[in-house]
């Protein structure tokens, strides 16, 4: 492999800003080269494959190499061969660079022959105009619309100091793109907020106390009655005891469990016959005979402890309301059969609603 000679010419093609020239609809240029160059053996044109190593240096010997670029298996043909050299664009920024290159021979895997010297690599015309770009010399009315994405910002690379008052809206923002980090305290009032557009989810455990809610701002309508408890509202009759508590602030209440008596009914000569049932609200409905006056009458109870209630006449037409027998139907509303003893009949009272009063 001593025996390698390489000219090289017509270098550093692609990868050139052409200052203000627009190719509509084009594809991006990258950052790879074009390095062409001309390889002989023994003062002849090389034919064949051949592998290349290429590495980019800041001087033109010694040094450590920026990168280094393997290339296998590339057909050279009377002498001249072409390769595409990607060092990606960070290495070139207008300083000086020069391009050290090894040849062997493509069915080898032994070591490579440095071709002396290293290639210095020189600018084109336009490569150089842009390089001398002043400060300030391309502004927005130079660049078309939509010409710049997000992915040709650097991260941080803008601050509030490069954007126009009310230039970025939601439009611009991918979701969840600013966070608490991003927000100067104080920097967001009511008035930014779209109605019903925060829910817990948006909001850190304990930043909403007493200071941040107006008077009178919750509701029963703003709460999850599963989880916030409303106002308790309500008592317990006589009999009874405090059980519970529901959802809705109501109380719950149950029967004392203990042995209770009490006069439910004491307008003359009443009581005889008696028939109890329970509704499946719990409160007791009672049928009896108001002996003083042969009617049939019925105490519906206002509480499950029975310790207020209100009676009422059912059936007065003769001396009626012997032998009571009370019952629920299924839609809640009372049914009573009794003995009329004037006309030796059995009657049946069927009450048209819960109370019994029609």
């Amino acid at each position: 492999m001593n025996l390698f000679k390489a000219l090289f010419f017509a270098m550093l093609l692609g990868s050139v800003l052409l200052g203000s020239v627009s190719l509509s609809q084009a594809e991006p240029l990258g950052t790879a080269i074009t390095y062409q160059g001309e390889l002989r053996q023994s003062g002849q044109p090389a034919n064949g494959v051949y592998d290349f190593e290429v590495g980019l240096y800041s001087a033109a010997s010694g040094g450590v190499p920026v990168d280094v670029l393997t290339l296998n298996d590339i057909a050279v043909d009377e002498g001249i061969f072409s390769v595409q050299l990607d060092f990606t664009a960070a290495p070139f920024e207008g300083e000086q660079a020069w391009l050290a290159i090894a040849v062997r021979p493509g069915d080898s895997s032994g070591g490579y022959t440095g071709l002396l010297p290293r290639q210095k690599l020189t600018a084109v015309p336009y490569a150089l105009n842009a390089i001398s770009v002043t400060m300030d010399a391309i502004d927005s009315a130079a660049i078309a619309d939509g010409q710049v994405g997000s992915a040709d910002v650097a991260n941080n690379a803008l601050t509030a100091q490069d954007l126009a008052n009310n230039s970025v809206g939601a439009a611009e923002l991918a979701n969840n793109a600013v966070d608490s980090a991003a927000i100067v305290n104080g920097a967001v009032t009511s008035a930014d907020v779209a109605d019903d557009s925060l829910t817990a989810q948006d909001l850190a455990s304990n930043s909403v106390g007493a200071a941040e809610i107006a008077s009178n701002a919750v509701g029963t309508a703003e709460i999850i009655a599963s989880q916030v408890q409303r106002r308790v509202a309500g008592t317990c009759a006589s009999g009874t005891f405090l059980s519970g508590i529901a959802e809705d602030g109501e109380v719950i209440c149950s029967v004392l469990p203990l042995g209770l008596t009490r006069t439910l009914d004491d307008t003359d000569f009443v009581g005889a016959y008696t028939s109890i049932a329970i509704r499946d609200s719990g409160l007791p409905v009672i049928s009896y005979t108001d002996v003083s006056n042969t009617n049939l009458k019925l105490l519906d109870c206002s509480n499950v402890a029975c310790s207020a209630g209100t009676a009422r006449t059912l059936d007065s037409a003769g001396s009626v309301g012997l032998y009571t027998s009370i019952a629920i139907r299924d839609s809640g509303l009372p049914v009573i059969s009794y003995y009329d003893s004037f006309n030796t009949n059995l009657k049946l009272y069927s009450c048209g609603d819960e109370r019994c009063e029609n």
